[in-house]
């Protein structure tokens, strides 16, 4: 069964009567939907040729699985004595990173490039 489709007014009249959430839901699944229909499109399958050899032993898989984990404070004291050597892009301290992660992609800014 085809939807009937309906015009941008009748849209919005809709819209406008939803919650203040139910909108911002609407808003979101929107944007998510124009964010795939513009992405630039993706290469075929044969451009990544699949590695077929295994990055790890069976010895070095089981002894990455069993490694003593560390107590929360020993990763945090890991990680203020193991800086990361350069700050990802110009993402502040104050920023969301999803929220950054999206204005990038609005930019136009190719993740996939090394350089």
């Amino acid at each position: 069964m085809v939807a009937k489709p309906i015009d941008l007014d009748e849209a919005l009249a809709l819209a406008l009567r939803l919650s203040p959430l139910d909108r911002v839901r609407l808003v979101e699944r929107v944007m998510s939907t124009l964010e795939r229909e513009f992405a630039p499109p993706t290469p075929p399958a044969a451009e990544f040729p699949l590695n077929t050899s295994p990055a790890y032993t069976e010895d070095e898989l089981r002894e990455l699985m069993n490694a003593p984990r560390l107590t929360p404070a020993e990763l945090f004291g890991w990680l203020e004595a193991n800086p990361t050597s350069e700050p990802w892009g110009d993402l502040r301290d104050d920023e969301d990173a999803g929220e950054y992660v999206h204005q990038m992609r609005r930019r136009g800014l190719d993740w996939g490039s090394e350089g």
